[in-house]
């Protein structure tokens, strides 16, 4: 089959629907990828870009209903991007993952996300610094602004029976100066979904994410501010080369895991008049930074003790 006969799918979109299941399906127009044309929201030249939705009682009848009204084939060689709107997740997963391995040109390396309301909304979503609204979604793997978790990831842990957490998304309305239109829906981060079972149970917020984040051994950098033990007033950090260790370790009839974590500091900003030359001054800042630290990473656990059976992070022992 030629090239110009093809739809090449970058994301796929899940919600329930009435009929059961609704599945969108976004993929580059091919007929306006000029080179040098600007691409975004806005444009007079129309979006390089488009969806198409339809629904089923399952995804396999969804998907017959998109290919029956489409002129082209259609392809998911180039899926990169899998989102689930909040009630398909709490429902279940399993359906998107058995789709999925059932179409072999979809890469298990595909990047998954859960919203926070319905998952087509994001297809509104304004797109300035990108070409294409997937590549907004990509980045934040790729940077380690949120947690990344493939589709490969999740059915390892469906398998072995842990759990697993996914990056949460959500639209906010934002004024975007270069843009025509006064407010935009902007794609943001609202967090971490939790997963047991497949099904969502619970959600982390954005900081207890990014304790998640120093578990997993993802988080690239990180700014934290703490407070000044000499006159209360903020010193910043900027948290670079990160490590994390997570060793298990049997003792008083029950396993405990014991997380080491070690990085990088240096000062971006203060207004404490503290001496940060003083190695007594430094080793004040610096325990209180460790335990900001600790704090975030016993958040990520414990707020979500009582919802899941065991913290995705320790699937592997």
């Amino acid at each position: 089959m030629e090239l110009n006969e093809r739809a090449f799918i970058k994301t796929m979109i899940v919600d329930k629907s009435e009929q059961g299941v609704e599945l969108t399906l976004g993929f580059p127009l091919t007929n306006r990828l000029i080179p040098g044309m600007a691409v975004g929201s806005g444009q007079s030249q129309g979006k390089a870009y488009s969806y198409v939705s339809g629904s089923g009682e399952d995804l396999g009848q969804a998907f017959r209903n998109i290919q029956m009204n489409l002129s082209r084939r259609i392809s998911f060689g180039q899926t990169r991007v899998i989102v689930l709107g909040r009630d398909m997740a709490e429902a279940g997963a399993e359906p998107v993952l058995e789709f999925v391995g059932r179409n072999a040109p979809i890469y298990l390396n595909t990047k998954l996300y859960v919203t926070t309301g319905t998952a087509k909304d994001l297809t509104s979503a304004a797109v300035v610094s990108e070409r294409f609204p997937n590549d907004i979604l990509t980045a934040t793997s790729k940077f380690r602004t949120a947690i990344d978790t493939s589709i490969k990831d999740f059915m390892e842990a469906n398998y072995y029976g842990g759990d697993k957490v996914v990056p949460l998304l959500r639209l906010k309305m934002r004024r975007i100066e270069t843009e025509k239109e006064k407010e935009q829906p902007w794609i943001e981060k609202a967090g971490a979904a939790v997963f047991t079972q497949g099904k969502m149970v619970g959600t982390l917020n954005v900081q207890e994410m990014r304790g998640g984040l120093w578990i997993l051994g993802q988080l690239t950098d990180a700014e934290i501010t703490v407070t000044s033990p000499t006159d209360g007033k903020n010193v910043s950090f900027m948290i670079r080369n990160l490590h994390t260790n997570i060793k298990p370790k049997l003792g008083q009839g029950r396993t405990l895991i014991q997380i080491e974590a070690d990085a990088d500091a240096s000062v971006i900003s203060s207004d404490s008049n503290i001496h940060l030359y003083d190695p007594q001054m430094l080793k004040r800042v610096e325990k209180s930074l460790n335990g900001e630290v600790h704090q975030r990473i016993t958040d990520a656990i414990q707020d979500q003790r009582d919802a899941i059976r065991c913290v995705s992070i320790w699937k592997l022992y």
